[in-house]
Formats: C-alpha cells, structure tokens, sequence
C-alpha cells in the first residue's frame, strides 16, 4: 500500500497536499514515501505529524528528499519519534533546502545536542524558512542555546515558537536575549508557558529594548515572580517602538510586578494589544 502511494507520489502532478499524520508505516513504509518527495514537483504541504515508525531509513529518505526538492513549502513532524541520530539528519537538510517556508517539530524529544547543533547550523544559512514551531522540545544539554544563538545570524525568520520550553540553563536565556538585541527579521516569538530561570526572564525582556523587528511576544502562564523581571519588560515597553501585541495571560507577578508593567503603558506608544487575562499580581507592601 504505502509502495503504491509512494509511486504516484513520483509521478502525480496535481496533488498539492497529503495528510499521513499518526500513520502506521509498517516496515519501508515511510522511507518510499520519503524518497518520492525527491521526485514529486507538485505537492506543497505534507503532514507527517506523530509519525513513530520511520526507521533510521525513512528519517534518512525524508533527509535526502528535502536537500533536493523544490515545491514543498510545508512539512508537519510535530510529535514524531527519532532515533540516534535522525534528528540530526533531518535538521541538517535544512541547509540546503531551497523550498520550505514552514516546519513543525513541536513536541520533538530529541536530547542530543549535536541534533540540535545540526538545526542550529542550518537556520544560519537557511534562506527560505519562514516559521518554526519548536514548542514542547527537549532540547537536552546546550541545545536551546545553540538555537537560540542561530537567531542572531538568520535573516528569513519570522515566526519561532519556543512554547513550553523548559531550558534550566541561563545560557541558553542569555543567548536568546543576545540574538533578540540584535535580529531584525524575527516578528513572532512565542515564549508561552516556558520555565525561566533565576535573572532570566529579565535577561530576555531586556532585551526588548534594543529589538527593532519583533511586533508579537507571547510570554502567558509565565511564573516570573522577582519584581527585576517585571520591572525589566516594563522598562523595555516605555522605550520599544515595534511592539504591537504583548501576550500576558495567567502570569504571576509577584510583589510589585504587574504595576510596573501597568504604569509603563503610560508611555508606550506602539503597543495596539495587551493580554492580562487571569493576572496573578501581590500588592506591594
């Protein structure tokens, strides 16, 4: 079955979406449908989302298919399981990809820093990538900041989600409020539920006040509850002059925090939406 589909996939001329998402490929069944991307001119969007028998071989088809198509725009993985070492070849397409705008590995357990160092690498000279959802990613040991890092030299990303990231280390944060400072493509970013550490969550509003690109940041069911952080994106929002939304929702404030976001809308003059829905704030003493 899976054979049959994967040769009119190298032929067919017209279907320009599929939908294999939570397929049971047996065994070879994902690698012939992988390798009839090398061939297909026609399909733009494919969804292979929560794929969990690909195989080292089927990872690697998919890797060779991406380097050489030229129609696919949009490639859904999210919730998919890789094996040693197939992230990494996956990830590392990307560099030479000419065609995809948009990739979806939310959900991706992959916690070998050289998977990735592979993305990382390819998102430096990737020249056509649009949106990335990393959301709900183990990135494991250094792995958030050597994406993170990437940012500051991409020149095509517009949209990254980050959504419950749980990057423990303050480099991984310090790297991400580096390359904010100085992108200047970078629209979107989606920080929602994610778990700062001890200086981190200022670190990364801070950085908001050099950012000359970003007009959407989703920071809800953030638990920062130091008053510095607060105080730190409230610093940034009275001098930023791209902001258009700020997302807010289910924060814990702690003591003094929401104020001082409050009052800097005095003098924020970009800002069009903020979300303070669920607030959690403490008054002051």
């Amino acid at each position: 079955g899976w054979k049959a589909l994967a040769e009119s996939l190298a032929i067919n001329r017209v279907l320009t979406s599929i939908k294999v998402k939570g397929c049971d490929f047996g065994n070879g069944g994902f690698a012939a449908v992988a390798a009839s991307l090398a061939a297909n001119c026609a399909l733009t969007s494919i969804d292979f989302a929560g794929c969990e028998t690909a195989g080292a071989e089927g990872w690697k088809a998919l890797a060779e298919s991406l380097t050489i198509n030229c129609v696919l725009t949009s490639i859904d993985l999210s919730e998919s399981r890789f094996g040693n070492g197939d992230f990494a070849a996956v990830a590392a397409s990307l560099a030479a990809n000419r065609a995809l705008t948009s990739i979806d590995i939310g959900g991706c357990e992959e916690t070998s820093v050289e998977g990735w160092r592979a993305l990382a690498a390819s998102l430096q000279v990737n020249r056509v990538l649009k949106s990335v959802d990393l959301s709900c990613c183990s990135y494991g040991n250094g792995g958030f900041g050597a994406v993170a890092a990437s940012l500051a030299s991409n020149c095509t990303l517009t949209s990254i989600n980050l959504r419950c990231c749980e990057e423990s280390s303050v480099e991984g944060w310090k790297a991400l409020a580096e390359s904010l400072t100085i992108n200047c493509v970078l629209t979107s970013i989606d920080l929602s539920e994610s778990r700062f550490g001890n200086g981190d969550f200022a670190a990364v509003a801070a950085s908001l006040a050099a950012n000359r690109a970003l007009t959407s940041i989703d920071i809800g069911g953030c638990e920062e509850t130091s008053v510095e952080g607060w105080r730190a994106l409230a610093a940034s929002l009275q001098v930023n002059r791209v902001l258009k939304s700020v997302d807010l929702s289910c924060c814990s404030y702690g003591n003094g925090g929401f104020g001082a976001v409050a009052a800097s809308l005095a003098s924020n003059c970009t800002l069009t939406s903020i979300n303070l829905r669920c607030a959690q704030q403490r008054p002051c003493a």
